[in-house]
């Protein structure tokens, strides 16, 4: 069954991959010598935290897309799902061992470590996403058994208690991995069961928010959960642009532990929960300025694999262009722009060739 394309999806999608391209790349500035406290500095805190959500919102949209396909067979559901995925996951992790194969994280490849470094950790630690979407999707026929073999005893209520169980789950490894008690990058960035929450939420979206929409309707729990979120975010960028606290020379703020933080869990789950009524509402529209961040989210999976390599080429690569970008902070915001515009044209024009190329085979076709 093939859905009708939600373009409020495109558009969140788009928001994000940009945000996770700014969290890379303007994040990069935050430990550049000499930059602290500096212009280009606040912009990639600043990018670097707002945008946290990216993932947990990329996971939930992942469930939100699969609860609503009726696919004939596991099998068949599997091999849509992990086909697109691994093909262009391979030819990514290819594509870093031709170019790149003095990378630190390359030269740590080896055979004892090869699969969990692949499947698991990634073979560049952003790709960590890839993993968990493996994890969920490989997860998720049997998420939705456990459902269905338990609607009988506990009626429409089993959804919300399989919600709450996975949620204190998704806070209790949390705090133990930002205590220190598990491995951060072991235990939260790439284990499903750390983000096993936002995925069930999608996949069971509309049965989680439906009782809350008849009661309160959009506008009061959407406003509710958003001030919250800028709440949570406030007092984070407090911490994070207050030197006593983050550190006046080095960086006191785990910023590479965002997933785990208390606060930062706590904004994630509001602003997952708000795009969960936005995409539940099926009156809720976007302004149309923010149209062109559809065009993105077609592509996401697409700029997410290869927008690393992008910028090692047209940025990384040139102290240069780097130093511009430290003069000028707003040159950060136009590189993200541009990896993700040329990301997207270049996969466009590849499925224009494949369209032109099999109409043609079939027109010659007798």
């Amino acid at each position: 069954m093939r859905l009708r394309r939600d373009h409020r999806l495109d558009i969140i999608k788009g928001i994000c991959i940009l945000g996770v391209v700014g969290i890379h790349f303007a994040g990069s500035f935050v430990g550049r010598e000499g930059q602290r406290w500096e212009p280009a500095f606040y912009l990639g805190v600043l990018w670097n935290q707002i945008f946290t959500f990216a993932v947990p919102v990329f996971l939930f949209i992942t469930g939100f897309l699969i609860g609503k396909y009726n696919h004939s067979s596991t099998a068949t559901f599997y091999s849509s799902r992990l086909t697109r995925i691994l093909s262009q996951y391979f030819l990514a992790c290819l594509a870093w061992w031709i170019l790149f194969p003095q990378a630190p994280f390359i030269q740590d490849l080896t055979w004892d470590n090869f699969f969990v470094r692949l499947f698991y950790l990634g073979i560049h630690g952003t790709y960590f996403f890839v993993s968990v979407l493996l994890q969920l999707i490989l997860l998720a026929p049997l998420i939705r058994w456990s459902v269905n073999s338990t609607s009988k005893k506990l009626g429409n209520y089993n959804v919300f208690i399989f919600a709450a169980f996975l949620l204190i789950l998704h806070l209790l490894i949390g705090n133990a991995c930002f205590k220190g008690d598990l491995n951060y990058y072991y235990f939260c960035r790439p284990f499903s069961l750390f983000w096993l929450f936002f995925f069930f939420f999608g996949l069971y979206a509309e049965r989680l928010v439906a009782p809350i929409y008849a009661y309160l309707g959009f506008k009061i729990p959407f406003i509710t959960l958003l001030l919250f979120a800028i709440a949570c975010q406030a007092y984070n960028l407090y911490k994070c642009f207050t030197p006593e606290i983050a550190g006046v020379d080095v960086n006191l703020i785990p910023f590479d532990s965002a997933y785990s933080r208390p606060i930062m869990i706590a904004y994630d789950l509001s602003i997952v929960s708000c795009i969960a009524l936005v995409v539940t509402c099926t009156q809720f529209n976007f302004p149309r300025w923010l149209h062109f961040f559809s065009y993105f989210g077609k592509y996401s999976y697409e700029i997410y694999l290869w927008h690393l390599i992008f910028l090692q080429y047209i940025a990384w690569e040139h102290p240069h262009i780097l130093q511009f970008c430290e003069r000028h902070p707003v040159m950060i915001i136009v590189i993200c722009l541009i990896t993700c515009i040329a990301i997207s044209l270049i996969r466009y024009a590849y499925d224009l060739i494949i369209s032109f190329t099999k109409k043609t085979i079939l027109f010659h076709t007798p």
